[in-house]
């Protein structure tokens, strides 16, 4: 049975559900056209807006066809509810693919990007400099 994994997703201003999984047909088909799902090349994944109804087309959608793995996107609401400032769930990318390579963007800061060794003071100031 194939694995599908659902996160949060912060997308063209919104709240989505990010569906991610390894290639197949089936299931790109079923989330495309009964979850009304759209592709973001950007987080290169199909992704819904985020509402609870939409969760359970997609639960629904995928029953004996997929195995859901939705432990972030649980973290994710859970930490809403509770009142966390939101920034807290952003200081890391929230996509992530089934397979070879996604990389992060180099546009991001480094903390955003997982780095962690910061640039030393001295270093900042060669850079500066340079």
């Amino acid at each position: 049975m194939e694995t599908v994994i659902l996160k949060p997703l912060q997308h063209r201003g919104q709240e989505n559900i990010a569906i991610y999984f390894q290639k197949n047909a089936v299931i790109q088909s079923l989330i495309q056209k009964q979850a009304d799902a759209k592709w973001s090349k950007t987080n290169s994944c199909w992704y819904v807006p985020l509402s609870k109804e939409n969760y359970q087309q997609l639960a629904d959608i995928l029953k004996g066809k997929a195995d859901l793995k939705n432990e972030e996107l649980k973290k994710y609401l859970v930490g809403k509810k509770e009142g966390n400032d939101r920034s807290t769930f952003q200081d890391k990318p929230l996509r992530e693919t089934i397979g070879k390579n996604n990389p992060v963007k180099k546009a991001l800061p480094a903390q955003q990007r997982g780095l962690r060794h910061p640039v030393s003071k001295e270093n900042k100031e060669a850079l500066l400099k340079f």
